[in-house]
């Protein structure tokens, strides 16, 4: 899909593309994205392979020579992590486990992340550097095919909030909100509310997330003043019923207190 949309814009005379790259159901290495603009993917037999996670390590051979041609186009890759393609702190040992993927999983798709690297070697002798890069993991190795087809990457949160404006924004501003989905020590490296603090100092700021599983003291680190999590305010699941999370964040923003310098760990504690 990301491959396709990317092709649609390019051959409606778009030259600047932003792939926006956050969470991913996929671990294919990007491969599907190459797929859409082109490449083809081929087995021992000469058969195009399905690409998915799982049967990356089919492929035999690689053909570029049809991969849409990217002159003039400005790609720039937005990501908020910092992990390569493979490795113990790359997309499927990290990612995997949270999109359900058990150990066994988790091996096979890094063994075709590999594989992979490997077959796309035979005609870009800086694959394997390139998987190495800092935000090549990214949704699933996404940010790897970006940087294959001439992407440079920049943090997705600071790309963002300068295209905002949120520096005038802020500038005028008592008190921050920010937050995500959930919030954890992964949040100090990069993501939007690391950021968004950072760059709100010196004014309070407070995360209103879904779930909290964030060290005080690293979340203390990052400049937020308070973390509000809707699974401490009830015993049901805001995740998987949107009139309730309506109504914890109706009721959360009626009693939001502002911040009075008290530390992480104590409002913490008060917001559960």
């Amino acid at each position: 899909g990301a491959g396709q949309a990317v092709r649609a814009a390019i051959e409606q005379g778009a030259r600047r593309v932003v792939l926006a790259l956050g969470g991913s159901a996929g671990t294919d290495g990007g491969a599907g994205l190459l797929a859409a603009l082109g490449a083809a993917f081929l087995d021992r037999s000469g058969r195009s392979i399905q690409i998915a996670g799982g049967t990356l390590q089919r492929i035999a051979t690689v053909d570029l020579t049809g991969l849409l041609d990217l002159t003039g186009v400005e790609l720039i890759i937005a990501g908020d992590v910092g992990n390569p393609l493979t490795g113990p702190t790359g997309a499927a040992a990290v990612y995997g486990p949270q999109k359900g993927a058990g150990p066994s999983d988790v091996a096979l798709l890094e063994a075709g992340l590999r594989h992979l690297v490997d077959r796309l070697a035979a005609h870009r002798t800086d694959a394997s550097a390139l998987a190495d890069t800092p935000g090549a993991g990214a949704a699933g190795g996404l940010g790897f095919a970006g940087l294959l087809l001439g992407g440079r990457i920049v943090s997705g949160a600071e790309f963002f909030l300068d295209l905002l404006d949120f520096d005038t924004h802020v500038a005028e501003a008592d008190l921050v909100i920010t937050g995500e989905g959930r919030i954890d020590d992964q949040t100090a490296h990069g993501k939007l509310p690391a950021v968004v603090a950072h760059r709100s100092r010196p004014r309070p700021v407070v995360a209103v997330v879904g779930r909290s599983d964030i060290d005080p003291a690293v979340a203390a680190g990052m400049g937020l003043t308070a973390v509000h999590a809707l699974t401490d305010r009830t015993d049901r699941n805001p995740a998987e019923d949107a009139a309730l999370t309506r109504q914890l964040l109706v009721e959360l923003g009626r009693t939001l207190p502002l911040p009075t310098g008290e530390s992480i760990g104590t409002a913490c504690a008060s917001a559960s």
